[in-house]
């Protein structure tokens, strides 16, 4: 990723030239401008906690997924179709759009805890919650970012595998534990999709994405019991497929709500 960057409050910014080739995997729908939705923070209502904002657009790098049959024949995916089929052996979650973002779109670059941290300064999300009696911040940092004010100032964040790598705990904030592939996460629409790509398969698209909640349910089971530990709180299994529902509950009542407004 040659080319200039430039800094500013601490932030690395780049310009939409300089990023990698995107994919967007949609559901089924060939993109619309009326799929982009105004980004918005998650609201923290019980641990653990969701990093991911609402809204926007999110697209990862396009690699080559080599075929399973040892002849060296590839395929073209993304890095989260990548992880898919390397966790779970499906290789698509729908059709494959290429993302080109404007060529002089203002990125932040998340590439290392360093430059998290300056991004949780400069865009403090810091609501009262009663998360922060479990899960400790760095000493005089932010607990997150407020993704809707950066969206007033930015076009997209890119993070790459070194920033996902560099900000995986799960159990201390400001953190992207759940952000699983390098992504670029546009907060305003400045790209364009092309064309489909390719024609999924549509069997594998639903069997993938329910092992994929399978395997997130699971672990946010296993942080509420560390937190329980930690807290002497006996736990048991019921309880946490009790807080899972309650979770669900939550999400669609929220998800109905946004929809009559």
């Amino acid at each position: 990723m040659g080319g200039h960057a430039r800094r500013s409050r601490g932030l690395t910014i780049i310009e939409g030239r300089r990023l990698p080739r995107l994919g967007w995997n949609s559901q089924g729908v060939p993109y619309h401008r009326r799929h982009f939705k105004q980004v918005a923070n998650v609201e923290r209502l019980a641990p653990p906690v969701d990093t991911k904002p609402q809204g926007g657009l999110w697209t990862s790098p396009m690699v080559e997924m080599r075929c399973p049959c040892h002849l060296g024949l590839t395929s073209l995916g993304t890095a989260f179709t990548a992880w898919a089929d390397h966790n779970y052996g499906l290789r698509t979650l729908g059709p494959l759009y290429p993302v080109h973002p404007k060529p002089r779109a203002k990125v932040v670059l998340i590439n290392d805890q360093r430059s998290l941290f300056a991004l949780a300064r400069a865009y403090p999300d810091d609501r009262d919650s009663l998360l922060q009696a479990h899960y400790p911040a760095q000493d005089g940092l932010p607990y997150g970012v407020d993704y809707a004010r950066l969206a007033q100032d930015f076009d997209a964040i890119y993070v790459t595998r070194d920033g996902i790598r560099s900000n995986r705990d799960d159990l201390v904030f400001p953190s992207l534990w759940n952000w699983t592939v390098p992504t670029v996460y546009f907060l305003r629409p400045a790209f364009y999709v092309g064309r489909q790509l390719h024609v999924p398969d549509k069997e594998q698209r639903v069997a993938i994405m329910d092992r994929i909640q399978a395997v997130h349910d699971a672990r946010l089971v296993r942080i509420m019991q560390q937190i329980a530990r930690r807290e002497g709180i006996e736990l048991d299994d019921d309880d946490a497929q009790r807080f899972l529902a309650i979770q669900e509950f939550i999400a669609g009542a929220e998800q109905l709500v946004s929809s009559r407004r």
